[in-house]
């Protein structure tokens, strides 16, 4: 019985309370998506996205849309996110070039984060893992 009880207390003690610091460090990230607001033009990004513990990011790496051909996808550089305390994100979405999309998702266990705009012109998928 102590046993059990012992186990019953892991759970509870391996909690914590998410923040906007829950989100600091480099990510690799993943990014594919349709922008509806610019014509339905698909975009894809590999890179990584460092985020400082206090709300903002910076992005690197390399992406395209589709545009009756290839052409090169420039994100933001910067933005900001927060995180409540329930582990539910916001993002603000480097990758859509009109301004128009917001990436909700969470944060999940070892820091993974999975996102996506519910904005009418963002149909998309953010995935961003801890490096």
């Amino acid at each position: 019985m102590a046993f059990a009880l012992s186990l019953a207390s892991v759970p509870a003690g391996a909690q914590t309370v998410a923040s906007t610091s829950s989100l600091k460090g480099a990510y690799w990230v993943r990014y594919l998506g349709v922008n509806d607001g610019l014509g339905d033009l698909p975009v894809s990004f590999a890179g990584s996205m460092t985020f400082d513990g206090a709300g903002n990011f910076t992005v690197s790496g390399q992406g395209v849309t589709f545009s009756g051909g290839s052409l090169p996808l420039t994100p933001s550089a910067t933005g900001t996110y927060s995180v409540l305390s329930s582990g539910q994100v916001a993002i603000a979405n480097p990758f859509d070039t009109s301004g128009s999309c917001v990436m909700y998702g969470g944060v999940g266990v070892g820091g993974v984060v999975a996102a996506t705009s519910t904005d009418n012109y963002c149909l998309d998928l953010f995935v961003a893992i801890p490096q």
